[in-house]
């Protein structure tokens, strides 16, 4: 028995009083970073304008792409982003979509978008995930 090292845990002998660890700042503040859903906010994220601005730009710069007219392709493009804190634009992806060439146009688009005004919650701008449905249609 004399020949087994002895090794220190750390344990701290005083249970009442647990020995403090700091994390780095990027994870103490992990917090800060959660995307929230639209439907826990106090205030919505918003376009510039609102609604009718945003379908208005949509309609404004969308350009039905050549190939989807060509082979009737038509429908709805849902597309999901992350509306930051300055109210910035981030992970935008296609959620689903009828074809590649819509999703592509949608995109492009909703890439070129102006800032948002941002979520709220408690008071400060929170990031917010958002999923726009895009619809093409052929008239």
């Amino acid at each position: 028995m004399d020949d087994i090292p002895i090794i220190d845990a750390g344990i701290n002998t005083e249970w009442g009083i647990p020995d403090k660890i700091y994390l780095p700042e990027e994870v103490a503040n992990a917090a800060d970073d959660t995307i929230n859903n639209t439907y826990s906010l106090e205030i919505q994220p918003e376009f510039p304008g609102g609604d009718a601005a945003l379908y208005k730009y949509l309609g404004d710069n969308i350009r039905y792409p050549r190939m989807a007219v060509e082979a009737n392709i038509h429908g709805t493009v849902y597309i999901s982003f992350v509306i930051e804190k300055d109210g910035s634009l981030s992970n935008v992806r296609i959620e689903r979509s009828p074809a590649t060439v819509l999703a592509d146009e949608a995109v492009r688009v909703v890439s070129s978008m102006p800032d948002w005004k941002p979520g709220k919650q408690g008071g400060k701008s929170v990031r917010v995930s958002f999923i726009l449905p895009v619809r093409f249609r052929l008239e």
